[in-house]
């Protein structure tokens, strides 16, 4: 095996086929920790897209959307929640799944469509060499190698408000892993037009977006994650050095003050900040969404490893790289957290 498309790809592809149910469902967080901030919100952008003005096209509960950027077709599951009302601009968050996932897993993970509130947005990925090691998979093309992926969420975006009754100035983005790494360049592509980012043990392959307009920053990174590795290796820079352009971005002037949350994670929040900009930092913790653990199979786990053998990309077999993303810390809810924080700046 020479490639992560044979190893976390192999676990998570075989992951959208089973029931789009968390893994933990019926199993309760130990403790919910959030973290709102300052509200903050992009000025100078309108607060209600065409469907306002015509509220008999909102969308079902359900759909999807289909956009043709560059002539490659894309698209991406829209959930509209029940209580939308006509003419009432809603907020979006967008969340991007990882690298050789898709929509339904990462539905089935964040959950944030279950959820009131949002206009939940599930982009599609497409067929990307994330990077050295990470090739040939669906995924997102960060570094804009042969993918514009800012044109296909602006494109989605711009299709979306002519479908749906949303707010334009408090659009949101999460993602995770490739997804996670994809959210942190959004600032600088869409500069007043991104409300808030978050990401979920992001595959750094650069510093994104240093000198990008203050935009509130959460990064959640497990101590324990063997895939992209928190102090980062060669593929992946240190999460550190995102966290300092973040900063830097955001114009903190001291920090980060650190805070505990039960026994297995901590808070690291800069001050004097623009906007928020807040690091988890799990103990306990793979590649994973905290206190949400994949929705996978022993049955799956085992098809996963005898797929093949040796080591991947990042050095881990097979076996361990699956185990790794099992490895979830459940005294955080990710989800919960993000929420918090994008409701803060959606106020």
């Amino acid at each position: 095996m020479n490639s992560l498309r044979t190893s976390q790809f192999v676990v998570i592809a075989t992951v959208a086929l089973l029931p789009a149910a968390c893994g933990s469902a019926g199993q309760q967080p130990a403790s919910t920790t959030s973290t709102g901030g300052t509200p903050w919100t992009p000025t100078g952008v309108s607060s209600s897209s065409p469907a306002c003005d015509h509220p008999s096209a909102t969308l079902p509960a359900t759909d999807w959307l289909q956009v043709t950027v560059n002539g490659l077709v894309r698209y991406a599951v829209v959930r509209v929640p029940a209580d939308a009302r006509p003419a009432q601009p809603l907020p979006v968050l967008l969340s991007f799944h990882g690298a050789g996932s898709d929509v339904a897993t990462q539905e089935s993970i964040d959950e944030f469509s279950s959820h009131p509130g949002f206009v939940v947005v599930y982009p599609e990925g497409s067929l990307v060499d994330a990077n050295s090691v990470v090739t040939n998979v669906n995924g997102w093309d960060s570094a804009g190698k042969k993918v514009d992926e800012p044109a296909f969420v602006a494109a989605l975006l711009d299709t979306l408000g002519n479908a749906v009754c949303i707010d334009p100035s408090r659009v949101f983005a999460a993602g995770h892993s490739n997804g996670g790494m994809l959210v942190t360049t959004l600032p600088c592509a869409f500069p007043g037009r991104i409300a808030g980012i978050a990401a979920v043990e992001g595959g750094y392959d650069f510093v994104a977006c240093p000198q990008g307009p203050p935009t509130p920053t959460l990064v959640f990174h497990g101590l324990n994650d063997k895939v992209a590795p928190i102090a980062g290796n060669s593929v992946f820079v240190p999460v550190a050095d995102l966290m300092a352009a973040a900063a830097k971005r955001n114009g903190c002037t001291a920090g980060p003050q650190t805070a505990a949350h039960g026994s297995t994670a901590i808070t690291l929040s800069w001050t004097g900040c623009a906007a928020p900009t807040v690091l988890y930092e799990l103990k306990s913790h793979g590649h994973a969404w905290p206190g949400h653990v994949l929705p996978i199979s022993e049955f799956t786990l085992e098809s996963a490893i005898a797929s093949g053998s040796g080591t991947v990309g990042s050095g881990l077999t097979l076996k361990q790289m699956a185990e790794n993303m099992l490895l979830t810390n459940t005294q955080v809810d990710a989800s919960q957290v993000i929420r918090d924080f994008f409701t803060a700046g959606a106020s």
